[in-house]
């Protein structure tokens, strides 16, 4: 599978959270959609945490930009990334559940931005925020080294309890051949 087909099959399946998605289909599309997410937000929170902010802290004419396109390409990626990860969950023959941690990794490090800019609590210096998303990442990426195994997995040969093997031709097909 190429990368146009890996992305396109995973934004076509927006909302298909059953079945099964291979590594050729999967991996091109996390890359890509993780990639764009990881650099939308470290721009967005580089904003937050400038002192231009700091200086002007109810001034968002500068971060209202940014938030609205990560909240786009939040609302466009996000989703088919989430499908496309359970679906991988499953052709390893792991349930889809266990995205739950890599969810908890990322609400972990995205709270203190979301909390500073939306004035929840008083502004962090950037030391102490530094502080926060070294102790967040530490104590969340054990839990993320489980779903990063199973996402590398092979995939399950044949059918198992989540679908048939993508990786077979399908039997009715090859049937109607002879």
């Amino acid at each position: 599978m190429t990368i146009r087909q890996s992305v396109t099959t995973c934004i076509r399946k927006y909302f298909t959270f059953s079945g099964r998605a291979t590594r050729s289909e999967y991996a091109p599309f996390a890359f890509i959609s993780g990639g764009l997410l990881i650099i939308l937000t470290a721009i967005f929170v580089r904003y937050i945490y400038s002192p231009k902010f700091y200086a002007n802290p109810l001034g968002y004419d500068e971060v209202l930009p940014w938030f609205i396109t990560l909240s786009l390409a939040n609302l466009v990626l996000f989703i088919p990334f989430l499908s496309a990860t359970w679906r991988r969950l499953h052709d390893a023959g792991h349930n889809g559940w266990w995205m739950g941690c890599f969810l908890m990794l990322g609400l972990g490090l995205c709270i203190p931005p979301a909390l500073n800019f939306f004035c929840i609590v008083e502004t962090l210096p950037l030391n102490e925020f530094g502080k926060y998303l070294i102790v967040s990442f530490i104590a969340l990426v054990p839990l993320s080294l489980p779903i990063i195994k199973y996402l590398c997995d092979k995939s399950q040969e044949g059918t198992n309890e989540f679908g048939p093997d993508p990786n077979e031709p399908d039997r009715h097909s090859r049937s109607h051949r002879h």
